[in-house]
């Protein structure tokens, strides 16, 4: 239980460093905090975050990238 409250308590003080907007699978745009590993939806229309990613910020196994792993 200490784990999941520290790591919340990390995302609230962090001063977030935003690396620049990738596509993630199905064509989702989003943009990761460099220092806490958060991810934001991203708009292209308003060049703006838009929400916050649970399923990248959580460590999801879906690729973040459109391309597919060699087989």
């Amino acid at each position: 239980m200490p784990a999941p409250l520290f790591s919340r308590l990390i995302e609230k003080l962090c001063p977030h460093r935003f690396s620049w907007p990738h596509s993630g699978a199905h064509g989702q745009d989003y943009q990761v905090c460099l220092i806490c590993g958060t991810a934001y939806e991203y708009d292209w229309i308003t060049m703006r975050r838009t929400r916050r990613l649970e399923e990248l910020s959580k460590g999801s196994s879906a690729p973040l990238s459109g391309k597919q792993p060699d087989a």
